[in-house]
C-alpha cells in the first residue's frame, strides 16, 4: 500500500499514483467525508463493531492507573477514536487538548464531539496527518506535562513500517520521558473481525462506496459507482484487514486525460486494518523509541491500551522512504 504518511499537494497526484500500481489503490484517507464523524459514532453501536466499547470499558475500569500514569494538568494532544473525552474527562485537571485530524471534516467531528464532553476544556485543533509531519502544538503556560492519544485502534490503518516512523516522530516530539497512550486492536478470530468489517447495515459499506462520488466531484474523474462493490476480507499473509472496491466489469475511467482501464473483479485497494498481539506491539513500540510502561486490555484481549515512555530517539529523518 502507499505510505500513509505521504501527501500530494493536489489529491489528483496521489489517485494517479495509486492507481497505477498493482494493485489499484486509492486511499480513502485522501478524500475525507464530512459524514466520516456520523459513521464512525454510528458504526460504534454496531454489536459487530467492539473496537470502541472495549477502549471505553478499558478507560472507564482502569481510569485512576491511567490518569496517575499520566500526571497532573497534562495538555493532551489526541489523534483518532470516539474515546478522548471518556479519557479527558478522568484526568487530573488537563490543562486543553489538541485534536489532530487529517481534514477539517474530520476534525470538526472531534471538536464537536469534544465540546459537548468537556465543554469547559480549552481546545487547540489541528489539520494535519497524524502519521506525518504536522504543526506540534505549543502547551499552555499551567501546563506540566504533555502527553499524547493515539486512539480507536487507527495506528493499525497504517503499514507497520508507517507506524513506526509515526512513533518514532512522536517520541522525538515528546522528548524523553514523555507519555503515549496507544489503543491497539489486536487479534482476533477471522471470522469476529470479518463481521465487523461488514456489519449488518451495511455502514461501512455505504461509507466506502461514497468515495467514488466525491472523487468524480474533486478530481472530475467519471467513476461509475454502480460498477463497483464493496469487499472486506482478512488478508492472512500480511495479518491484515483489507477493505476494497471490486470491479464489476470490465471498463475504463478517465484521470486528467489518463485512461484507466479496471479488469472484472479487479479490487482497489481502499483502506487497511493490520492486527497486532501484543508482544508483538511491544516489539513495534521499542524498535520506535518508547518504552512500554503499561498494559491494559479486555478479558479476552481482543484490544489493548498501551502506555509507552519515550526514550526520546530521532523522527522521520533518520528513516528510510517507507513502502
Amino acid at each position: 500500500m502507499q505510505d500513509p504518511g505521504l501527501r500530494f499537494s493536489n489529491p489528483s497526484d496521489g489517485l494517479i499514483r495509486g492507481l497505477s500500481g498493482r494493485p489499484k489503490e486509492i486511499r480513502r484517507s485522501d478524500f475525507p467525508s464530512d459524514r466520516e464523524w456520523a459513521f464512525r459514532a454510528e458504526l460504534s453501536g454496531l454489536p459487530e463493531w467492539t473496537l470502541d466499547r472495549q477502549e471505553r470499558s478499558i478507560l472507564e475500569t482502569f481510569s485512576e492507573g491511567i490518569a496517575a500514569l499520566l500526571g497532573p494538568r497534562p495538555f493532551l494532544v489526541a489523534c483518532g477514536g470516539l474515546n478522548t473525552g471518556v479519557l479527558l474527562a478522568r484526568l487530573d485537571r488537563p490543562s486543553a487538548c489538541a485534536p489532530v485530524a487529517p481534514s477539517e471534516a474530520v476534525l470538526d467531528g472531534m471538536v464537536h464531539r469534544l465540546r459537548s464532553d468537556c465543554p469547559q476544556l480549552p481546545l487547540f485543533p489541528v489539520v494535519g496527518d497524524p502519521a506525518g509531519m504536522f504543526p506540534f502544538p505549543s502547551a499552555p503556560p499551567e501546563t506540566e506535562r504533555t502527553v499524547g492519544f493515539i486512539g480507536g485502534g487507527i495506528l493499525g490503518g497504517v503499514t507497520p513500517p508507517r507506524a513506526r516512523a509515526w512513533l518514532r516522530e512522536w517520541s522525538r516530539r515528546f522528548g524523553r520521558g514523555g507519555g503515549l497512550l496507544v489503543g491497539v486492536d489486536l487479534k482476533k478470530p477471522v471470522p469476529m473481525l470479518e463481521a465487523a468489517y461488514n456489519d449488518g447495515r451495511e455502514i461501512r459499506k455505504r461509507l466506502v462506496l461514497d468515495l467514488l462520488p466525491r472523487i468524480n466531484l474533486q478530481v472530475g474523474t467519471n467513476f461509475d459507482p454502480a460498477g463497483f462493490r464493496y469487499s472486506a476480507f482478512f488478508n492472512p499473509i500480511d495479518g491484515r484487514v483489507e477493505v476494497t472496491l471490486v470491479s464489476s466489469r470490465p471498463q475504463t475511467v478517465t484521470l486528467q486525460g489518463r485512461e484507466i482501464f479496471f479488469e472484472a473483479e479487479e479490487r482497489v485497494l481502499t483502506e487497511v486494518a493490520y492486527q497486532y498481539d501484543l508482544e508483538g506491539f511491544r516489539i513495534l513500540a521499542e524498535s520506535s523509541g518508547w518504552s512500554v510502561g503499561a498494559v491494559w486490555s479486555d478479558p479476552e484481549e481482543f484490544f489493548g491500551l498501551h502506555y509507552l515512555i519515550s526514550r526520546g530517539m530521532g523522527g522521520f529523518s533518520e528513516l528510510p522512504d517507507a513502502p
